[in-house]
């Protein structure tokens, strides 16, 4: 493969080191092995993403099962790789009375019948959870990955006032945009762990459309292009004085990064840029304070008490009943990663997570408003990933 661009992956200590880590949880918590075989995960913990299945026993080496193409896998990975033929053959493995992990919180139920009917006398139960905990704190490679995300993500908001010209619609801009971000290098697709969500390149929505609630778990949802794919851009065109909210997310080498700017086609009401001031201070909240040790739960709960300062809960990341739960989520190879910063939620950060914070305001029949970026967490604090002028843009 050649290129400017061209895509590699982790090396092979550092997959033998995740490896490592999940036989270490997994004889913690009382796994025999664990079998892998949601893409993303054997990605993680193989290298490839062929079509295979990940063999982890809690002691001893590892062997991936590849359906197709054998020939990549076995240049992607430095585990041990053969051909599968069949799904039988993996009950040679199994042993009577072990517990094997699987991916429960993805896996389909008339695929974890077949591997009841295979894997017999073997307990399978959901393993999902250590490995969210395992890819929650990212490797300089992975953080390497990111770092690139995040430029090719400047390059394209630094288009758009070339690209953002009278009577182009959302979806247009959409696309023009995407095409910046496909030539550095963006793979196009975002990955989603969660079961029916979906999301493409970007939530670039105007005016009273960006207020428009959707099935999507986040703050916005959009018109959409119709009743199969309702959120995001849709076919209107953008007028002037309109703000528009430019939730980007692309992905590089598997890895995914999140942003939101405002811009809009000449100049718009004060209103707008007081409500986006107001989303910088939340941001700028979170920076000051989303420190190693800060616990997730208590950083969101001093995000709403600031949000209710401002008189503004009832419009806080969405409009009730339809506001999302948390204001910052988790990005890496899916969209939808831990940690998450919500109610409740006990998790203590710590240097090599990485999250996107997005304090956004919905006003229904107006418009949106609001700021993302995509951070890590270092020992001095939140460093950026997404760089790109924050500027509220008018052109």
């Amino acid at each position: 493969m050649t290129g400017k661009n061209q895509m590699h992956g982790a090396a092979a200590g550092e997959i033998r080191l995740r490896i490592a880590q999940l036989q270490t949880l997994m004889l913690l918590h009382g796994f025999d092995a664990a079998l892998l075989v949601q893409r993303v995960d054997v990605v993680y913990f193989a290298g490839t993403g062929q079509n295979a299945q990940l063999f982890v026993p809690a002691v001893g080496e590892p062997t991936l099962f590849v359906r197709k193409s054998l020939a990549r896998a076995q240049q992607d990975s430095p585990l041990t790789t053969v051909a599968l033929k069949n799904l039988q053959e993996l009950g040679s493995y199994a042993q009577p009375n072990q517990v094997w992990g699987m991916e429960l919180d993805v896996l389909p139920v008339t695929l974890w019948e077949r591997y009841q009917k295979i894997m017999l006398g073997v307990q399978i139960k959901d393993i999902s959870g250590l490995i969210k905990q395992l890819r929650m704190v990212k490797s300089d490679y992975e953080l390497e990955q990111l770092h690139q995300a995040g430029v090719i993500m400047d390059k394209v908001w630094r288009s758009v006032p070339e690209l953002l010209q009278p009577g182009i619609s959302e979806v247009a801009l959409t696309g023009k945009l995407e095409s910046v971000a496909r030539s550095e290098g963006s793979q196009g697709f975002i990955r989603m762990r969660s079961f029916n969500q979906e999301m493409n390149f970007a939530h670039l929505m105007s005016g009273a459309n960006a207020a428009v609630p959707s099935f999507f778990d986040g703050p916005t949802g959009g018109v959409g292009l119709g009743v199969a794919f309702p959120h995001g851009p849709s076919l209107a065109p953008i007028e002037p004085g309109m703000p528009i909210v430019f939730d980007l997310t692309l992905a590089y080498n598997g890895y995914t990064v999140d942003q939101t700017r405002m811009g809009a086609l000449g100049k718009v009401d004060s209103f707008w840029q007081e409500i986006y001031q107001k989303s910088l201070e939340i941001q700028d909240l979170l920076i000051t304070h989303a420190v190693p040790g800060a616990v997730a739960g208590d950083l969101y709960a001093m995000v709403l008490q600031r949000v209710e300062a401002m008189g503004l809960s009832q419009n806080f990341m969405g409009f009730a009943p339809d506001q999302a739960p948390f204001v910052a989520h988790g990005v890496g190879l899916e969209l939808d990663e831990l940690p998450v910063l919500a109610k409740g939620v006990k998790t203590v950060l710590q240097t090599g997570m990485v999250f996107a914070a997005e304090p956004k305001f919905v006003f229904p029949g107006r418009g949106a408003v609001g700021i993302e970026n995509t951070f890590q967490v270092t020992q001095q604090g939140l460093e950026r990933i997404t760089f790109a002028d924050e500027a509220f843009l008018e052109i």
